[in-house]
């Protein structure tokens, strides 16, 4: 902003001074801008002399302020690629044995006889339960658990 206020001022003083000695220059006009100038200015006496006297010269020169770095853009920021593939959809469990209304599936995927009242240990009963029923269970953990629990292993 100083630089432009200085060439500009002394645009006007160059100018100012040019009136004063008789001659006119006019400074460039533009939207800001200030274009380099040589102004020449010729002295003259009001004397008549018998041999020409040289005709001093006054010659000033301004310079133009520099021009103004056009701005940068910034670089687009790339976005990543997505992190995650396609998964296909997981595999359908194999299909779960249909057991009977009298059978029940274990913790082995097998079908069991539900436990049943009898007065004697009926055949394949693994063991007797404390209600007086009798289970087929093939493992024994949770065996008879809504029977009260084992009373007997067979």
């Amino acid at each position: 902003m100083r630089n432009r206020f200085t060439a500009v001022l002394g645009i006007v003083f160059v100018g100012a001074f040019a009136l004063l000695l008789g001659g006119c220059a006019s400074p460039p006009s533009g939207p800001g801008l200030v274009a380099a100038t040589t102004s020449t200015v010729a002295k003259t006496t009001s004397a008549p002399t018998t041999t020409p006297a040289p005709t001093p010269l006054i010659t000033t020169t301004t310079a133009s302020p520099p021009a103004a770095a056009a701005p940068v853009a910034p670089e687009p920021i790339a976005s990543p690629p997505p992190t995650t593939a396609y998964q296909p959809p997981a595999a359908a469990a194999p299909a779960q044995p249909i057991c009977g209304d009298d059978s029940y599936l274990n913790s082995d995927n097998q079908c069991v006889h539900r436990p049943q009242s009898a007065s004697a240990a009926p055949p394949g009963a693994t063991a007797r339960c404390k209600d007086g029923t009798y289970s087929y269970s093939q493992n024994r953990s949770g065996t008879c658990s809504h029977h009260g629990g084992v009373s007997a292993w067979l």
